[in-house]
């Protein structure tokens, strides 16, 4: 396993442990390690000692122990290396049941895997001409302003650039760099034109864009609507040709009805472009399309709604794994569904595509797994501290995976996280961080890692905001530095 990365012990990872014996009705089973540690579940009634240390031990019945050991979590050292885990459990000797002391050994190997490491330089810039520049201004062939969701990549290997600010869509060869010149603008007469409108063709605040088999879709939150494009356009006269939440490209109409938007934040589209899934901010749910519009008329109506129990919108007063907060970001593999649950300052995760549980209201399953907080009705940013940790978040705007790793835009700690391996459990802590020296440092622009917030270099954040993985890099957009960062990984 890779090195700093957790291992859940359970059934559905087919390595559950647990005790027996037949003729004691009381154990004490001791785990100790070499390297690591290990956090036993404490909803049982087992008396666990040293929980989240190198050696843990547990008394009670068999089924307390049982309970405790169902989900234990081991989490691997930071180095590479071989760890050792020594279960042994005892029973005491009674007038009916005889003393016994049995042990297991196990050998975890602790591997440390090409990727990210913490407060790794960005390899390359776009949007200013160096790594300290942070600059915006009126809109240029290469300039951005306030970008805020992912960009996409094509086939060729183009970039497309949400620029916000400027109302548009830039599109950067795949060898841009430092001060490069974008090829192709989406959403503009010209380069220098930036005022939002409203007609087919335009990108009123662009916030975000998504390309999946070949079709594109770009999120416009000025207009409440999703813009859909055939094939990833090549020209600027190439235009959109369907819509989510209008139904027609003069529009600007906001609601909560199954056909209207408020505030979409971001898009994703699943490998196959069967489904299209939209953050629907303003209305705090994700609706999903079970295919991929290509004409306007009727707007089409959602086929499952995420993070809504209410028709009206009306926010639930307690959060739940069924509730929302004004979602901003959402991915998808076509398998797993990610969302950044922004006013909850967590992210929930769903390990399978998200099913219909009330056909009538079109109502989709709860959420399986959340981060950032340690159960499903928290919802204070950094779990009430003052200050952040591996396991915190607050205010993220932005999910992304490359099917293994995940990573998390956490806005208001101007850093990203990053999971080694996709969690299996509540609340699970990153394992690396792009932005910060370490998980307890928050500042924007802190190069020095001072305290005091300076300018913009190749390892800082300014509230960032939508990822993307692509081959074998990550992509950040880093909103108020005014740019997109790239990160290798490999």
């Amino acid at each position: 396993m890779a090195a700093g990365a957790s291992l859940t012990f359970n059934s559905a990872n087919s390595n559950l442990v647990s005790v027996t014996d037949p003729d004691s009705a009381t154990l004490t089973t001791v785990l100790t390690l070499s390297a690591g540690t290990m956090m036993l579940s404490s909803g049982g009634r087992a008396t666990i000692g040293d929980n989240g240390t190198g050696e843990v031990t547990v008394s009670g019945t068999i089924a307390d122990i049982n309970v405790a050991l169902d989900g234990m979590v081991f989490t691997a050292p930071d180095s590479a290396q071989t760890v050792i885990l020594q279960i042994r459990t005892e029973d005491a000797s009674t007038p009916t049941a005889l003393s016994d002391t049995d042990e297991i050994t196990l050998t975890i190997t602790a591997v440390q895997l090409p990727g990210f490491q913490n407060f790794e330089p960005a390899v390359n810039v776009l949007g200013q001409p160096n790594f300290a520049s942070g600059s915006s201004g009126p809109p240029t062939q290469r300039n951005l302003l306030g970008p805020r969701g992912a960009v996409a990549i094509s086939e060729s290997g183009r970039i497309y650039v949400p620029d916000t600010g400027h109302n548009r869509v830039l599109v950067f060869s795949s060898a841009a760099g430092p001060g490069s010149l974008a090829q192709l603008r989406l959403g503009q007469p010209s380069f220098s034109s930036g005022g939002a409108r409203i007609e087919q063709g335009s990108h009123p605040e662009a916030a975000h864009v998504a390309i999946g088999d070949g079709r594109m879709a770009v999120a416009e939150p000025f207009a409440n609507r999703i813009s859909l494009y055939a094939s990833v356009p090549t020209s600027t006269t190439q235009m959109p040709v369907g819509l989510l939440g209008q139904h027609s490209f003069d529009g600007t109409l906001q609601g909560c009805n199954g056909r209207t938007l408020n505030q979409p934040s971001s898009v994703a589209i699943t490998p196959d472009a069967g489904k299209v899934l939209v953050a629907d901010r303003g209305n705090s749910r994700v609706t999903i399309y079970n295919f991929f519009p290509l004409s306007v008329g009727t707007s089409p109506a959602y086929d499952v709604s995420l993070g809504q129990t209410h028709p009206d919108c009306v926010l639930d007063p307690t959060p739940s794994s069924a509730s929302m907060n004004q979602p901003t970001g959402v991915w998808t593999n076509g398998t797993q569904v990610v969302v950044a649950d922004t006013g909850n300052h967590r992210v929930l995760i769903w390990n399978t595509f998200p099913s219909v549980v009330d056909p009538v209201a079109r109502e989709g399953e709860s959420a399986h797994r959340v981060l950032g907080q340690s159960n499903f009705t928290a919802s204070l940013p950094n779990r009430g501290n003052s200050s952040p940790g591996a396991g915190t978040l607050n205010a993220p705007t932005h999910v992304a995976s490359d099917g293994t790793r995940l990573a998390v835009a956490d806005t208001g700690n101007h850093r990203v996280l990053i999971w080694d391996s996709f969690p299996n459990a509540d609340g699970v802590p990153a394992n690396r961080v792009l932005g910060q020296i370490d998980f307890d440092n928050m500042l924007a622009n802190n190069p020095d890692q001072d305290g005091d917030s300076d300018g913009p270099s190749e390892r800082v954040f300014f509230s960032p905001g939508g990822l993307l993985f692509h081959n074998g890099k990550l992509y950040v957009t880093d909103k108020d530095n005014n740019r997109i960062l790239v990160f290798d990984g490999q």
